[in-house]
């Protein structure tokens, strides 16, 4: 329904677009000589000045512009870029924010984000730790600090390398953009419908100027509470019984008729290979997460401007961005104990109890059936395991810049500036978990009614703290880890601007520039992992018991920390309440606290800098043909970049401990961009684009400099870095027409080809445990260990890792074409002349294929995929009424379902995990009472859209051969076989806001 609503939504915004465009060109092509002079302001004027800049541009270029001071569309950077043909936003998964930006089908680490002209680095939340990326993350900037964002997406030679999907320039505000003193204020409260916790947000923007000194000071604050809901399955699996190789997929015990050993056991008419072939969750879990969400941010600037000659300013910015983020859910495992391990051989041969011993975890299926339609099974089932997880997620990010700029013109020739600016990024994040479980309960699984809420019941009272002791696990288990990130940018640039008449009218007045470039990037990551410190605390309950041995009962409440879950949703017949811990309790026993003062843990530790020195060379002609403008961009950079700093590679000495010993890095290449466009106006009002260039995109440090480690304790599968990886390098080539039909319109169309080399491919291979030289404490002994001596629970030496690298692998190519539509409806008769729309469509290709890149089914067919995060389908369709003191706006973003971070079969299914389409309306309405008063309703995700992962069959429905047998039924859609269902519900702000 999501995806026919967004599809309606744009139809009819195309054909009502198509129309009005008929109405007014005529109009528009057949004016009087002597024009009316129309002031615009508002909403109208941000984009008329929006669309000043575009055409000005020789290459291709969009451009937000703000309102007026201080007064964004959005509260959040990110999501005021939305409109921009070719741009897909992807969201904080918790908070619903804005956070990264996707650009023609390549991901943010593609994309180079510099504030007026100098490179940023910022990782917010949990994507702060383990990715490392190139991509910033905008959620941590207030809107109100910039007034303009550029967004280049043809090569110069004058931007900073590294954007092969392009650059985003953001824009602060200086004193003298403004005329003498003016002032601007926003206040407001926000709610989300979920949570319904009203949050503060506020504004203040101040600027003057006193002969030729200015000031400015712009601040912003505000806070959200978020309550997401749903239901998470952590992936889908099948039985190890018919791949023999999985260790995280499903056991079943179907009884002594078949070799099993629980008589409860029934399938009735179907087989075992039908059963071993359905599809179930690999964990099947109710799932809350509340957020509370404070965000600072803060702009200086100071300028002098003592004649137009000479310009220089100082600008100081900081934000600071808090989550406090606590998990709440309740499951039940289908995955049991790996074919590798001693026990799953004993579960099998009936040495241990089923139902007695937590390390066999086989499912009993006692009335069960599989869905013809998609292969999915349902039933009652004995022997299940129901897992209680209370997770806590804090992050804190601070963001600090100093910058520096001066401008000089020598002559009116010739124009010398200067840039510098040094900034600071320090990321903070801590996940640490409480968790136990109920063994040996019957439950029900049914998803036939609705994937979305399936019917989850158990016959276990899981609001009882008693029901999850065991003989061999009594009181909870504990999880702790701690990380954290520093990133610091020191950039400095110098260039020369010279303006001559060439007396040649092909190319007519030309500039030519030249500059030099340094940006130097230092990364620092540091960790701090591991339940044992925690648990060995010296912290004791009221009870007086220790917290490592404590049984839940001694801290842990019968109930969710809210009273709505799911209430306002059709859930049918699902778990709604559990046990669960205080955050209250975690924070007492200061689980960050004590691990801070615990040695890291050196394999995730790593510090590297990377030195990138640019020189470049442009000219840009304004000369005509045939009595047009015709204009010509064309440039070459060289960048040299050095790499350097350590990690710690891990051994074993004689005794066998693991010792890590500090390891060098070190590499360096250079690059020769060269960038060439042209513009020409054809006819009046109508403008084509062509351009070509070299660009190119650093591999994460993340992939070059971390050592072999295992992020996540409870899955089998490490990853280590490879410090030679070479840059991708593209071939860019844009074409475009542009047509300004009437004031403050366009229509544009564009076709864009990016043809990339050295992609970064993950090279994985199945090796031992003990091949990694990483102690027994980097695996859950729980989930992953297997019986030792004396009964003690170890790490088997010969378990299957997935070890995970990176090289540089296949070519791979990226197409396309945007559309891009904005008028306001003047024509129309009074009051209607107040509407006006923006409509944009990008279409996207590009496959990956080949060994490392492609999907590789069970058989070893690789199949061509999209690469992670492209959507081949996007589109943004705005509204708006501005007509006197009354203001109106809605907005829907829509794009198609996307890969994620792998291509592979997930867990041997031969699925492919996806995100799947998503849209999302938003609208404003706002009323004017005066200069010094506005009243305003901003409404987010009004259709209360949801956010999933799903599963589909990316070889086309190819029947897997070799070790596996064949299907027994359909594969069904990609919303057949869930990840996840979010619901983060429907967030309003009130907010009064003036300028003065």
């Amino acid at each position: 329904m999501t995806a026919l609503r967004g599809h309606a939504a744009l139809r009819l915004g195309l054909l009502t677009s198509v129309a009005m465009i008929g109405l007014a060109a005529s109009p528009a092509l057949a004016q009087n000589d002597e024009l009316e002079t129309v002031v615009v302001t508002g909403f109208r004027a941000s984009l008329q000045k929006a669309i000043e800049l575009k055409r000005e541009e020789v290459g291709v270029r969009d451009s937000i512009v703000a309102e007026d001071m201080g007064k964004y569309p959005a509260s959040n950077i990110a999501e005021s870029l939305t409109r921009v043909p070719g741009v897909v936003l992807s969201r904080d998964t918790v908070s619903n924010e804005g956070q990264r930006l996707t650009v023609r089908g390549l991901d943010a680490s593609y994309t180079v984000v510099t504030v007026n002209g100098i490179p940023v680095k910022m990782e917010t939340g949990d994507s702060a730790y383990g990715s490392s990326s190139r991509a910033v993350d905008l959620d941590a900037f207030g809107a109100d600090l910039f007034n303009r964002v550029d967004f280049y997406k043809t090569p110069e030679a004058g931007l900073s390398e590294g954007g092969i999907g392009g650059v985003v320039d953001l824009r602060t505000p200086h004193p003298f953009d403004y005329s003498g003193f003016k002032a601007s204020y926003s206040l407001g409260v926000s709610d989300n419908s979920n949570r319904n916790k009203g949050a503060p947000r506020g504004s203040f923007q101040i600027s003057d100027t006193w002969g030729p000194f200015g000031a400015l000071l712009a601040v912003s604050a505000l806070k959200t509470s978020n309550q997401v809901e749903g239901t998470q399955y952590s992936g889908i699996e099948q039985a190890r019984n018919e791949f023999n190789k999985n260790d995280r997929a499903t056991t079943y015990d179907f009884g002594p008729a078949h070799g099993g050993y629980d008589a409860r056991a029934n399938i009735g008419s179907y087989t075992i290979d039908q059963i071993n072939q359905a599809f179930v969750p690999r964990f099947a879990r109710n799932y809350l997460n509340l957020n509370d969400r404070i965000r600072y941010s803060g702009l200086a600037s100071i300028e002098f401007k003592p004649s137009e000659r000479f310009d220089t300013s100082f600008d100081l910015m900081v934000a600071q961005l808090s989550d406090m983020r606590q998990e709440n859910d309740i499951g039940v495992y289908f995955r049991s104990t790996g074919p590798n391990t001693t026990d799953y051989a004993k579960c099998v041969a009936g040495t241990y109890s089923f139902r007695d011993y937590a390390g066999c975890s086989a499912l009993v299926p006692i009335s069960v059936g599989v869905d013809p339609t998609n292969n999915n099974l349902y039933g009652t089932f004995a022997n299940a395991n129901w897992y209680n997880e209370n997770r806590w997620h804090d992050s804190k990010d601070k963001f600090i810049s100093g910058t520096w700029m001066a401008k000089y013109k020598l002559t009116d020739d010739l124009t010398l500036s200067a840039d510098g600016a040094i900034s600071d990024a320090h990321s903070f994040y801590s996940d640490n978990r409480i968790y136990m479980v109920a063994y040996n309960s019957m439950f029900t699984w049914d998803p036939r009614n609705t994937i979305d809420f399936p019917l989850m019941m158990t016959d276990a009272n899981l609001t009882d703290p008693t029901r999850y002791a065991t003989p061999t696990a009594k009181s909870p288990a504990i999880d702790a880890n701690y990380y954290k990130q520093t990133d610091r940018v020191v950039a400095g640039k110098v260039k020369a601007d010279y303006v001559f008449n060439s007396g040649i009218g092909v190319l007519g007045r030309i500039t030519l520039q030249g500059g030099l470039e340094y940006v130097a990037t230092k990364k620092a990551r540091d960790g701090k992992t591991g339940y044992g410190p925690v648990v060995g605390s010296t912290y004791i309950l009221s009870n007086g018991q220790a917290l490592g041995t404590a049984p839940a009962s001694a801290y842990w409440q019968n109930h969710l920390p809210v009273t709505n879950f799911l209430s306002g949703y059709d859930h049918g017949q699902t778990i709604t309440n559990w046990m669960t811990v205080p955050r209250s309790f975690y924070l007492q026993v200061g689980f960050n606290k004590i691990l801070d003062g615990q040695p890291s843990s050196m394999s995730s530790v790593y510090t590297v800098t990377e030195a990138v020195q640019s020189a470049y060379m442009q000219g840009t002609t304004d000369g005509t043909i045939l009595g047009k403008s015709f204009r010509i961009n064309s440039g070459l950079r060289f960048a040299q970049t050095q790499m350097y700093g350590y990690n710690y590679a891990s051994s074993k000495d004689a005794s066998g401990a693991v010792v890590f010993t500090r390891q060098h890095l070190k590499s360096s290449y250079n690059n020769i961009l060269p960038s060439l466009s042209l513009q020409y106006d054809v006819i009046d009002d109508v403008t084509l684009r062509g351009s070509y260039g070299r660009t190119i995109t650093r591999a994460s440090l993340d992939r070059i400099a971390q050592g072999t480690s295992i992020p996540s304790r409870f899955t089998a599968a490490a990853t280590t870095g490879n410090p030679n990886l070479k840059p991708l390098l593209a071939n860019n080539i844009d074409f475009g027409a542009e047509w300004y039909f009437a004031p403050e319109s366009v229509l544009s169309v564009g076709v864009f080809y990016k043809g990339l080399k050295n992609l970064v491919a993950v090279d994985t291979q199945y090796v031992p445990f003990s091949s990694l030289n990483l102690p027994d404490s980097s695996l859950d002994l729980t989930a992953l260990g297997t019986n030792g001596p004396n009964g003690t629970r170890i790490i088997d030496p010969n378990l299957s890792v997935t070890l995970s690298g990176y090289k540089n692998l296949n070519p791979l190519v990226v197409k396309g074409f945007e559309v891009y539509y904005q008028q306001p409806f003047t024509f129309l008769p009074s009051p209607l002349d107040g509407f006006g729309t923006l409509l944009s469509f990008t279409y996207t290709a590009g496959a990956a294929g080949g060994t490392g890149t492609g999907f590789t089914a069970n058989n070893g067919t690789i199949y061509k995929m999209p690469i992670a995060g492209l959507a081949a389908y996007a589109y943004s369709a705005s509204l708006y009424y501005e007509k006197d003191a009354y203001s109106v706006r809605a907005s829907y973003n829509w794009r198609s379902k996307i890969t994620s971070g792998d291509l592979k079969s997930y867990y041997s299914t031969n699925l492919q995990q996806m995100y799947q389409a998503r849209g999302q309306l938003d609208g404003t309405v706002a009323y004017k009472v005066n200069d010094a008063l506005e009243l305003r309703l901003d409404m987010s995700n009004m259709l209360n859209e949801k956010n999933y992962m799903c599963f589909m069959d990316p070889a086309g429905n190819v029947v897997p051969t070799g070790t596996l047998s064949p299907r027994v039924a359909g594969y069904g859609s990609c919303g057949d076989h869930r990840d996840y269902d979010n619901w983060y519900g429907r967030t309003y702000t009130f907010s009064i806001r003036g300028h003065f």
